[in-house]
């Protein structure tokens, strides 16, 4: 085998180890949206917030992240994009919004709604908003100026009464942290759920 066929071999050896670790150590890359984000918003599956975000992605065409209660350690966190949502783990959660590339992100509830280890886990160089506040209408009607939207609180206003389906089936409201009771109380209308295990007693 001469200098040159050996050469090639190798660097064929090469690039074939890096591609593997890539693909092993950035799994995320493969779900690199196909459209440029402004906006990602990030909420958790409750009423109030996940209609919110579902009704900016309607309107504007950007995705969502949707993370779990801070209750349920097995949670999963995913991607929505307009068409087909994706999962995406914890341990790659900044890794993907960094290469995804968004102008700035919008998490949409305290931390009853979005756990603060979430936004903890996010570049600072993003420029990151939490929007909070006792009225998730009044909510929308902010964000209906913030992101330069024409329908949102008018869409909110008229769904929020209609918001169960079949594509997805939202918790009404989380718990405050249990090292944090003073908390105020969810907005209006986010009643909790009596687990069925309770409700048998």
């Amino acid at each position: 085998m001469n200098i040159s066929r050996f050469t090639k071999i190798a660097a064929v050896s090469l690039l074939t180890l890096v591609c593997v670790v890539a693909a092993e150590g950035a799994p995320w890359r493969s779900l690199r949206p196909r459209r440029k984000i402004h906006t990602l918003v990030i909420s958790g599956n409750f009423k109030g917030p996940r209609l919110l975000a579902d009704l900016i992605q309607n309107e504007s065409r950007q995705p969502y992240i949707l993370v779990p209660d801070s209750r349920d350690a097995g949670g999963k966190i995913f991607f929505c994009p307009p068409k087909q949502c994706m999962e995406i783990q914890e341990k790659y959660f900044n890794s993907f919004i960094r290469t995804a590339g968004p102008k700035r992100i919008i998490i949409l509830g305290d931390e009853r709604y979005v756990p603060r280890r979430y936004e903890e886990m996010l570049d600072k160089k993003i420029p990151i908003v939490r929007v909070t506040g006792e009225s998730w209408q009044r909510i929308a009607e902010e964000l209906t100026f913030m992101l330069n939207l024409n329908h949102l609180d008018r869409d909110y206003r008229k769904l929020y009464e209609k918001m169960y389906g079949d594509i997805y089936r939202p918790i009404s409201r989380p718990a405050p942290p249990q090292q944090e009771q003073q908390q105020p109380a969810a907005p209006e209308g986010e009643q909790t759920q009596v687990p069925a295990a309770a409700a048998d007693k």
